[in-house]
């Protein structure tokens, strides 16, 4: 798991949601419905206009057989890249 981390370090963590729905052939949809979340909760997150939280999250990783922490570890990652941006924007 480790080894994915360092490669998606910094990626907005619904991109890799997106990502996995698309091949595995999974349509956002079905996929929300399927876990028990409203479809445009789903989509929110994976267009970037919602943060992801820790019970999604938790959805999602049972779901695709991932380990416990890795969406909210890279939504870490990508809050950090995001704050240094925004830092670096106000340094200027």
């Amino acid at each position: 798991m480790m080894q994915y981390l360092s490669i998606l370090k910094g990626i907005q963590p619904g991109k890799v949601v997106e990502y996995e729905l698309s091949r595995r052939k999974l349509s956002k949809g079905r996929f929300a419905i399927s876990i028990n979340e409203y479809p445009q909760t789903l989509g929110a997150i994976i267009n970037g206009h919602r943060g992801m939280n820790t019970k999604l999250s938790l959805k999602i990783e049972k779901e695709f057989g991932w380990g416990e922490g890795f969406l909210m570890t890279l939504k870490v990652y990508y809050d950090i890249r995001k704050e240094k941006e925004q830092q670096g924007k106000q340094l200027r």
